[in-house]
């Protein structure tokens, strides 16, 4: 199985399209295009983790539980007291985001030789819930830190990731702690990590892009600037100002790229129904044009906690790297810049007046002088009705399809109190199936899939990898040649998505989409049909063939032009 990743910090979200430059009808697989977040989400659906981040506030009330718990069983005055007695939501709240930095840049949750009293009293919350003095208090739920340390203890325990590359196009130092003890966890398996530049030809020294990348990377004479279009400044008086414009643009263009900055406030949704269309985020290495979003919004980032140097070199000791959000803003700025530097034809920014001007903005301003103002407009040009947002939809017409039944070897004891529960544990189980390893490590995974979901009393986690198995059997006499990709995005020009099992061969590919459905043999048949004519488009377009898995009735359903 192979899959390649490209990394980077600021490819979480819609950002851009890898598939600017294909033809209208031209459909490819792609590879996984991620942030660190992405990166996360992707690992726990390859292992079998959940992946489901407990609310905030549940989190900080769990977090107010441990704070007083440790207060009845050590007493005295610990250092949150006072402000805990005013405002215990608040200070659980700043506790909590301590302790996942914490976390985050590897702390283990014991305490540390040479520490301090708070160190001492954090490490106090953290064991609180595993002592038998404190049955009653609650597990803290997990957030985003716990997920990484989650993630490096299966890998470490000698779980494996199907990837073959993963290139970061940021420097490592960027990344957290944990991202990148991970990274090294993933390099001990073979897979190969490097850091990557983008490659593309800035544009032309004859527009006004060309010249001022040509400045940026290079110095000398201030550019002055023509206003031919190629470098375009939008000035939004609103927000909802912003995301007309924003809208309007993409409407006209459908090569354009979008990059949402992260200190923005949340676009609406509307928005991102447009970006959406525009594919995966990759046009950091390949795009037409871009365009630079920045709204308004308080940069919330928090101020790391006032450690002394004390405390900072018990943690430097312990190999924990204290949240540092300057160095994570300054990294998110370096990769907008990078963005607009390698934007091949035509770069947008577009931004709030009356706000602080963002870096790059500032930084554009000052080395093209006065000539900024000629390539600045205002957004009330590019009013006009709001762009209509068609529902997506295939370009092909209905057809009809040859289908053909193929029999796995009869029906599963498989059953679900909650159809699309059933789904995401059928489809996680598929994508993290160990499929190299035991039957016992296996029957593992499956358990710790079904019972995260609640489906473990109704379901013998063994079925679920006999499923994969006459899967995994048919494929190999229908295709003996075949490379399997699991969980694999594929995109068009007009269209996107994900491909359950991608399975390449010199006898044509076959695209594969599990459906968890329990119902009786034709009826489960009978919705299969209905999911044929936009798998069946993905596969024809791929130059394979459509393939329905049914692993509760025990049968695969293949499509293919009549």
């Amino acid at each position: 199985m192979t899959l390649e990743v490209t990394l980077g910090i600021a490819l979480d979200g819609p950002h851009v399209g890898e598939l600017a430059d294909l033809g209208v009808d031209e459909t490819r697989v792609g590879t996984l295009v991620l942030g660190p977040e992405g990166l996360l989400r992707d690992l726990e659906r390859r292992l079998g983790l959940t992946s489901d981040d407990a609310a905030h506030e549940a989190r900080v009330a769990s977090y107010a539980e441990r704070l007083e718990a440790v207060a009845r069983r050590h007493g005295g005055r610990l250092f949150w007291t006072e402000p805990f007695a005013s405002d215990a939501p608040g200070t659980a709240r700043t506790l909590l985001s301590w302790r996942d930095a914490l976390v985050l840049g590897g702390w283990n949750g014991g305490p540390l030789m040479n520490g301090s009293a708070r160190l001492e009293a954090l490490a106090w919350a953290e064991a609180i819930g595993a002592t038998t003095d404190e049955p009653t208090v609650p597990s803290l739920p997990q957030g985003v830190c716990d997920r990484w340390v989650a993630v490096l203890a299966e890998l470490d325990a000698g779980a494996r990731v199907p990837y073959t590359r993963v290139q970061i196009v940021d420097p490592l130092s960027r990344l957290s702690r944990r991202v990148r003890q991970v990274l090294h966890a993933i390099t001990r398996q073979g897979v190969f990590v490097a850091q990557v530049s983008p490659t593309n030809d800035a544009a032309s020294t004859r527009t006004d892009l060309g010249r001022m990348q040509h400045h940026v990377r290079h110095g000398g004479t201030v550019p002055w600037l023509e206003g031919d279009g190629s470098l375009l400044v939008v000035e939004c008086a609103t927000q909802a100002e912003l995301e007309i414009a924003t809208e309007s643009l993409l409407a006209q263009h459908a090569d354009r790229a979008v990059l949402i900055d992260l200190h923005a406030a949340p676009p609406s949704q509307d928005m991102f129904d447009d970006v959406d269309r525009i594919h995966d985020p990759a046009a950091l290495l390949r795009t037409r044009e871009l365009v630079v979003v920045w709204g308004g919004g308080e940069d919330v980032a928090a101020l790391p906690p006032p450690w002394t140097e004390r405390e900072r070199s018990a943690l430097r000791a312990a190999s924990v790297e204290l949240a540092d959000p300057d160095r994570e803003r300054a990294g998110r700025e370096e990769a907008a810049r990078r963005m607009v530097l390698f934007a091949t034809e035509q770069a947008v920014l577009m931004q709030l007046t009356g706000d602080p001007p963002h870096v790059l903005l500032g930084e554009l301003a000052a080395r093209a002088g006065g000539s900024l103002h000629a390539v600045t407009r205002s957004a009330a040009s590019f009013a006009g009705p709001r762009p209509h947002r068609a529902i997506a939809a295939s370009s092909e017409p209905v057809r009809e399809w040859a289908i053909e039944v193929h029999e796995l070897g009869g029906r599963l004891p498989l059953a679900a109190k909650d159809a699309d529960r059933m789904s995401i544990a059928v489809h996680a189980f598929f994508a993290a199936d160990p499929l190299d390893l035991g039957t016992a490590q296996r029957i593992a995974v499956a358990r710790r899939i079904l019972e995260a979901r609640g489906l473990l009393g109704l379901n013998d986690p063994a079925a679920l990898v006999e499923a994969h198995e006459r899967l995994r059997a048919w494929v190999l006499a229908a295709r003996p040649d075949g490379t399997w990709r699991r969980d694999v995005p594929v995109g068009s020009r007009r269209h996107r998505g994900t491909i359950d099992l991608f399975v390449a061969s010199s006898r044509g590919a076959l695209v594969i989409d599990h459906r968890a459905f329990v119902d009786e043999r034709e009826q489960a048949l009978l919705r299969a049909r209905n999911h044929a004519t936009q798998l069946g488009v993905w596969a024809h377009r791929l130059g394979g063939t459509g393939v329905v898995h049914l692993p509760v009735p025990g049968c695969v359903v293949t499509l293919e032009r009549p």
